[in-house]
């Protein structure tokens, strides 16, 4: 039962910054931010990324700029 989750934020949760970025609010929790749906893609990237330094001798650089 997830009817006390409408009324407030999880704390420790990316309920509210995906609420205010995306305009959408799910009680039932899981979804795009979710640690579980997230933590393949983050495992799944740091093992490409050692793959690709021993066998490529490439390295990743990340930069993210938001303008509004």
């Amino acid at each position: 039962d997830y009817s006390e989750m409408s009324l407030a934020y999880r704390p420790s949760h990316a309920d509210a910054t995906y609420d205010m970025k995306y305009g959408v609010r799910s009680i039932q929790g899981g979804g795009r931010s979710s640690a579980r749906e997230t933590i393949g893609r983050v495992a799944s990237g740091a093992v490409a990324k050692k793959i690709l330094k021993q066998f490529a001798g490439t390295e990743s650089l990340l930069l993210s700029f938001n303008f509004h």
